[in-house]
């Protein structure tokens, strides 16, 4: 009797033990919230990881029991991650076990007081991916550095003079490599890229010339001097004054270009061509001249000194 007794008392406190762990998983998450004192004030885009270690979240059951948990990557969406690597204020959804709530967060640019440079495109919008810059003073260049999501580069430089190349720039731009330089009261340069335009009329012979209009164009050569010149024609839409002027690299080019320009206007006498656009003491030429609407003009340019080949180089027309 006692043994059968002993064994319903076990049965009992099995079921029981069973019970209240049925119980116990059966408590559920009613909420979580975002522990407000422990959101900083500002985070910023080089660090903004810190906020894993800062920012605490409050879980709370459904019989009112509390627990505190450290913010994790995984309770906040890719798309709302990457948001956070912007400036400005944000507000992000926290996910756990079924429950979200709501986070503002403040995001900033730390203050940075090196030397920076923006590469944008002619709308204004920042270039990224493999754009690299690179501050050169006398005939040193610094290592290049890689422009970021937001198109910017940044270098803790001693204070003086430099200029700026930039290098892997998105196909179908240039820039004025010559055009940008920066020093101690101009330590934040922009730099805004120069959409090509295509040349598709002509061959460059004097008999069919390379038909251009107001843009930005490359011209490649594989012969130096008049041997390897080209011949083309600009026909304006409007009257007034109009430039030609080249955009080769004129300090520490790898392969130093001298683009030479000869302007023969409506006639195509050699004998009466004009060279006065090549500057002394600049390897760019620079020609200004005044033009007539629906009247075709021509010139011819070529690379004056022995770069190594193929070579070539960017020039630009444009109205004044």
């Amino acid at each position: 009797m006692r043994n059968k007794l002993f064994i319903v008392l076990l049965i009992f406190v099995f079921l029981f033990i069973i019970a209240c762990g049925e119980n116990e998983s059966d408590n559920k998450i009613k909420e979580i919230k975002v522990i407000e004192s422990s959101i900083p004030t500002t985070v910023y885009t080089d660090n903004i990881d810190s906020i894993f270690s800062q920012i605490k979240i409050e879980i709370i059951d459904e019989k009112g029991n509390k627990e505190e948990k450290n913010l994790e990557k995984s309770m906040i969406g890719e798309d709302e991650i990457n948001l956070l690597k912007e400036v400005g204020v944000h507000e992000i959804t926290v996910m756990f076990e079924g429950k979200t709530t709501k986070l503002k967060i403040t995001v900033a640019e730390k203050e940075f007081n090196g030397y920076t440079v923006k590469v944008v495109y002619p709308n204004g919008e920042a270039v990224n991916g493999k754009v690299s810059v690179q501050w050169c003073t006398g005939n040193n260049c610094f290592l290049p550095v890689t422009v970021n999501e937001q198109g910017i580069a940044k270098n803790n430089l001693k204070d003086g003079e430099y200029y700026i190349h930039i290098d892997n720039i998105p196909e179908g731009y240039t820039y004025d490599p010559n055009a940008y330089t920066s020093d101690t009261n101009n330590k934040n340069v922009v730099i805004t890229l120069l959409k090509l335009s295509e040349i598709t009329n002509g061959d460059g012979t004097d008999t069919n010339p390379f038909a251009v209009t107001e843009g930005v164009y490359n011209v490649e050569y594989t012969e130096a001097t008049t041997k390897g010149m080209k011949y083309f024609t600009f026909t304006p839409s409007e009257s007034g004054k109009y430039n030609l002027r080249s955009i080769s690299m004129d300090k520490l080019a790898l392969n130093l270009i001298d683009p030479y320009i000869g302007f023969l206007g409506t006639s195509n006498d050699m004998n009466n061509i004009d060279i006065s656009g090549n500057v002394e003491d600049d390897i760019n030429f620079n020609f200004e001249f005044e033009a007539e609407a629906n009247v075709t003009y021509t010139f011819i340019l070529f690379v004056s000194n022995e770069a190594k080949f193929p070579a070539g180089f960017e020039f630009i027309v444009s109205k004044k």
